[in-house]
């Protein structure tokens, strides 16, 4: 008994671990987003307090069609029926993960970055594109023609948010480069690890205001 009460207790401490990464994070993007600076102390607690920042636990997720496929959405468990609104962008306490696609009932959709059918606007280094998600855990990719930008580019170069379409804030990095690959198109493909493993956690970060 006291062992199963042990487990518990850590599950509940990792559960409110993950709770605090998300609302610390999401202060942090706020503050950026307004103010374009990295000190946010003195209004942290503040931010917190604020309902504009919601943590909203795992309610389901298809691991099936996110191993196998192209279709990658989880939901979210919103007991409180907060009126959460669409292209919101999700975070995991460390970078974003996806953005909020409808509610239904007490549940909140998010379509992961690594959808087929999601867009996400990044730049790596001076190459901009419009990374579209590749069906495949944790990946993106962007496609350019060969000669362009992207012939400066190389494997773990740093791929970040562009701040470009009006769902994810500017200067987030999202993943790294893991291959780079001239198809017979007269193009090169940019393979895109992404950082935001959505396996990982129980709690994800919607932010309001950003």
């Amino acid at each position: 008994e006291d062992k199963k009460d042990l487990i518990a207790t850590n599950q509940k401490l990792r559960d409110e671990l993950l709770n605090m990464q998300n609302q610390i994070f999401l202060a942090q993007q706020s503050e950026l987003t307004s103010k374009n600076i990295l000190d946010v102390q003195e209004s942290l607690q503040g931010n917190l307090e604020k309902e504009s920042m919601q943590s909203l636990k795992i309610a389901s997720f298809d691991l099936k069609n996110y191993l196998c496929c192209s279709s990658h959405t989880l939901y979210l468990s919103n007991p409180n029926k907060l009126d959460i609104a669409d292209n919101l962008p999700v975070s995991n306490g460390h970078t974003f993960i996806g953005q909020t696609s409808g509610r239904d009932l007490n549940l909140v959709k998010v379509i992961l970055l690594s959808d087929a059918s999601h867009i996400l606007p990044i730049k790596i280094k001076d190459f901009y594109c419009n990374a579209g998600g590749a069906g495949r855990p944790l990946e993106i990719k962007c496609v350019a023609p060969k000669n362009s930008e992207s012939s400066n580019l190389e494997v773990n170069d740093l791929a970040l948010s562009s701040g470009l379409g009006g769902v994810f804030p500017n200067n987030i990095v999202i993943g790294k480069i893991s291959s780079i690959i001239d198809n017979n198109l007269n193009e090169t493909e940019i393979l895109i690890r992404l950082n935001g493993d959505p396996l990982q956690q129980n709690y994800f970060g919607i932010s309001l205001g950003l």
